[in-house]
């Protein structure tokens, strides 16, 4: 018999560098809002109804943090992961991140609580997967910290985006080999400002305490 298997999106909503998530009433974990794709939808289409439905918020999903580093990817594409989902077999899955404008949510029945998270640590203490854990975390910490420094010395930081990918490996055991983070900078950043930012993000708390041997390379774009 063939498993399951069906096309879906998960949706890591931001505000304040706090990241929400919800305590799955099926599952019993906590995760990020999201579901399946419906006929006819794209991933973000589904990633905007699937955040307004579960939640009652609006995404920007063009906000810092997203990923659009080649033409036709999605606005807010995050990562693509594969995860077992229980009674509906396998989900081939779209992690979006999306800034909203508020932490009040409306839930809509699917989760018995939410939370928003600000500390990598308070999500690594739950009883959610592993991928939920890396993903939350880095959809938060690299573009934080920069913007903390990027403020303190009025440096440009609208339109920074950051992408991460998730390289698996099949033997001896499948697992995460490689964890590669590409962040695209906005322009007008001087010498200085560049190497005091990218020396900030190579420091991030969350890029620093990802297993020693799972590779974690950074890279930096800029359009001058």
């Amino acid at each position: 018999m063939i498993e399951r298997r069906a096309f879906s999106v998960s949706i890591f909503a931001r505000h304040g560098g706090r990241v929400l998530l919800i305590r799955h009433a099926r599952l019993g974990k906590w995760l990020p809002v999201g579901g399946e794709i419906e006929a006819g939808e794209t991933p973000l289409e589904a990633a905007r109804r699937e955040l307004r439905e579960e939640t009652g918020l609006a995404g920007r999903f063009e906000a810092p943090g997203a990923t659009t580093f080649i033409d036709g990817s999605p606005a807010g594409l995050l990562a693509y992961e594969e995860h077992a989902a229980g009674s509906k077999g396998s989900h081939l899955n779209f992690a979006f991140v999306a800034e909203v404008d508020s932490e009040h949510v409306v839930g809509n029945g699917e989760f018995s609580e939410h939370r928003w998270f600000a500390e990598p640590s308070e999500v690594e203490a739950l009883d959610a997967p592993k991928n939920v854990v890396q993903l939350a975390a880095l959809a938060s910490c690299v573009l934080t910290t920069m913007g903390i420094v990027a403020r303190r010395h009025q440096w440009p930081l609208d339109g920074a985006r950051a992408r991460v990918e998730k390289h698996m490996t099949a033997t001896p055991s499948r697992r995460i080999a490689r964890l590669p983070v590409r962040i695209e900078m906005p322009a007008g950043l001087n010498a200085e400002a560049r190497t005091v930012l990218e020396r900030t993000a190579r420091t991030c708390p969350v890029h620093e305490s990802v297993r020693a041997d799972i590779e974690r390379p950074m890279t930096f774009v800029y359009p001058d």
